[in-house]
């Protein structure tokens, strides 16, 4: 077995779509946005929906702070989320 060392390839600052839209429903609190799933995750926005809810991935906390939902618009499968809690512009 032959061993090696070194620091991997860098492919970039990873973002993740739950990471995207829990940065935009901070500056806009109260008004709910949403992202598409692609094909890869067809008929599967509940499930994004109940990872959600249980903090996966953890881009969304406190929990209290934020509501979910899915809908279907025009074959679209959609994931919505809304900030219900304190904006970080008015968190003095």
């Amino acid at each position: 077995m032959i061993i090696q060392f070194e620091e991997p390839p860098y492919y970039g600052r990873r973002i993740y779509p739950y990471q995207e839209l829990a940065e935009a429903c901070k500056l806009r609190p109260m008004e709910w946005a949403y992202f598409a799933l692609n094909a890869a995750h067809s008929g599967r926005a509940a499930n994004v929906i109940q990872q959600l809810k249980k903090g996966k991935p953890n881009f969304f906390f406190p929990l209290s702070d934020w509501e979910f939902t899915s809908r279907n618009v025009d074959g679209e499968q959609r994931v919505y989320a809304r900030f219900i809690g304190k904006s970080e512009e008015n968190s003095d």
